[in-house]
């Protein structure tokens, strides 16, 4: 079992071999720990006067080739992040700077109230995209942004950091996160892409143009761009959207009484 309180700039480290419990962080705080199989509740409240942060920072250490020290990944459990009303409250935030958060099926990852003025956060954000990861599943995304009757929408701020979509089976980014769920800024209910941001994933596609996605880079196994409407010979189809893209296997879907597939998107093909 585990259990703790983490109070203003307080720092958890070592290797978190949890098997229930909860830990709360009423405060600002950073999580120095890593592990594999975790079942733990994390809780980070809102703040009275100003943004509660929890910051995940671990580094892999190259010495030790049986663990990974870059990694908390965490089996089973909740996630909960605080919202505010923007005045006696701000909203919580749960960083990832360093090393990866992995979110396995049986996590639940959540806002903490109703309050929709200040929207509980989670960031991606790092020195460089490489530096911090989130593997998550694509239905744990869409519940956090579109929230419920008992918890409010969500944010997921990506800038510098990386989100590594965990399904086997094909995501559409222009539907299956939500729609119209990408935004400029960050918001509840959006997600928000700074600049070096990354998805990743084994089957990808893009279907539709993606708005507000100018600084998103997708990497895949499998991508596929363009659905059975598509024209992409049209003088007023656009590029879908994104930075660029990079994948092993690329599929172009268009109209069915149209032969040829103008690409105006930049795809490496590896």
């Amino acid at each position: 079992m585990f259990a703790a309180d983490a109070a203003a700039d307080a720092v958890l480290a070592g290797s978190l071999q949890a098997t229930g419990g909860k830990l709360n962080f009423s405060g600002a705080g950073t999580l120095k720990t890593y592990g594999t199989d975790v079942n733990v509740k994390i809780s980070v409240a809102a703040g009275a006067s100003a943004e509660n942060k929890a910051v995940l920072s671990i580094v892999d250490d190259e010495d030790t080739t049986d663990i990974n020290e870059g990694l908390l990944s965490i089996k089973s459990g909740t996630i909960s992040i605080g919202n505010g009303d923007n005045s006696s409250n701000k909203a919580g935030i749960f960083q990832v700077n360093k090393g990866i958060l992995e979110l396995g099926k049986g996590v639940t990852l959540t806002t903490n109230g109703t309050e929709t003025a200040a929207a509980s956060t989670l960031q991606v954000s790092g020195a460089a995209a490489s530096d911090a990861t989130l593997r998550i599943y694509a239905d744990t995304v869409k519940s956090f942004l579109a929230g419920d009757g008992t918890h409010a929408s969500g944010s997921l701020s990506v800038d510098k950091g990386t989100v590594e979509l965990l399904d086997p089976t094909e995501i559409d980014l222009a539907t299956d996160l939500g729609a119209g769920v990408f935004a400029a800024d960050a918001a509840a209910g959006k997600i928000n892409f700074g600049t070096g941001s990354i998805i990743k994933g084994n089957k990808l596609a893009v279907s539709d143009t993606l708005t507000n996605a100018s600084n998103l880079n997708i990497e895949a196994t499998t991508l596929t761009l363009g659905n059975k409407t598509y024209d992409s010979t049209d003088a007023a189809a656009t590029a879908f959207g994104f930075a660029s893209a990079t994948t092993q296997s690329l599929n172009l879907i268009q109209k069915d009484d149209v032969e040829v597939f103008v690409l105006k998107d930049d795809i490496k093909l590896k």
